[in-house]
């Protein structure tokens, strides 16, 4: 059996002026989108003309999502206890004590000049909000950036519609 192992919505883009609400509704909809592909993907181990019919091990479900993502995979895991792991890339939360219920092993990758999510707003403090009792484990990436987590070539022009289109 394999593992299975989801991953949250990566928002590639975020409008550079939006409200609060606007903020939120981009967190719900990651939030939303982890929790819906775990029923998905349970459902895909069940039904019989699945390609992954009874060869997904449902009981090791991991979330994982960067930047509004990764903060969505927290708040995932704190409302879907078979949530086994989150690995938080870049994670960015609009609400930093919404890290003080993380009771699910998580990793926390960052970049050191994160000018998106900053260390100092968002990662380190989702790192030492989460319990001294739960596992956890904070990397940053030395002269990193917020896309590092997502490209060994720390360069945020792999991630814009741009440079696709060159």
């Amino acid at each position: 059996m394999f593992i299975c192992k989801l991953a949250s919505l990566w928002l590639r883009e975020r409008p550079l002026f939006a409200s609060n609400s606007t903020w939120e509704a981009f967190l719900k909809f990651s939030l939303e989108d982890s929790l819906d592909g775990i029923i998905s993907i349970k459902l895909e181990n069940v039904r019989i003309d699945s390609p992954l019919y009874q060869k997904l091990d449902i009981n090791s479900v991991a979330v994982s999502g960067w930047s509004m993502g990764g903060g969505g995979a927290q708040l995932a895991a704190q409302q879907d206890q078979t949530i086994k792991t989150v690995l938080a890339l870049s994670p960015w939360l609009e609400n930093q004590n919404d890290s003080f219920s993380n009771s699910t092993p998580i990793l926390f990758l960052s970049g050191q000049y994160d000018n998106i999510a900053s260390n100092f707003f968002h990662t380190n403090v989702f790192y030492n909000n989460t319990p001294m009792n739960v596992d956890k484990l904070l990397f940053e990436v030395a002269g990193g950036n917020h896309y590092t987590v997502c490209s060994p070539y720390n360069n945020c022009l792999l991630y814009t519609s741009d440079a696709a289109d060159e």
